[in-house]
């Protein structure tokens, strides 16, 4: 029981590692389409 312990610990880490980098991708591609946007609104 307590190696299956180990895995789901393990599995739930590497899980929430990827979600982090999706989010911080995400986040990161969202502030590039705004700055591009917000550089196009005051292109003269």
């Amino acid at each position: 029981m307590r190696c299956q312990r180990k895995e789901i610990n393990y599995l739930l880490d590497a899980l929430i590692e990827q979600l982090r980098r999706w989010v911080s991708e995400g986040i990161l591609s969202i502030a590039y389409g705004l700055k591009s946007r917000l550089i196009a609104a005051f292109d003269c």
